[in-house]
């Protein structure tokens, strides 16, 4: 499991709530970041990525992954429902976390994702 996101506390409160649900997870502070981890060859079965970042957004960071690694599950987090409404198309076939979420949120995503894989 990798979570990105530019903002220290969220991807450390996500990282730490995926770690309490039973997963091991590898955390980056930006796309570039997270393109590395994959190409080292990084264990990832799953990207939790912010859409909203610097420099590339977590939609093209997805899409870049996901080139290379098809297999790689994705969920988006973001602070704004409303850009996520704007973006449905391309969030599709996505899990959209809208921020904040609870535990029990992130928890029901990861038991639906299960399910569905």
């Amino acid at each position: 499991m990798l979570v990105v996101d530019d903002e220290m506390m969220v991807r450390a409160l996500v990282g730490e709530m995926l770690r309490e649900l039973g997963y091991t997870v590898c955390e980056a502070d930006s796309a570039k970041r997270a393109i590395a981890l994959v190409r080292k060859g990084v264990p990832i079965t799953t990207i939790i990525t912010d859409i909203q970042m610097p420099d590339i957004t977590g939609i093209e960071l997805a899409g870049m992954i996901r080139q290379a690694r098809p297999e790689i599950r994705v969920i988006y987090m973001t602070a704004y429902a409303k850009e996520a409404a704007q973006k449905g198309n391309q969030l599709l076939n996505h899990d959209v976390l809208v921020k904040p979420f609870t535990f029990e949120q992130l928890e029901s995503v990861m038991i639906e994702r299960r399910q569905r894989h």
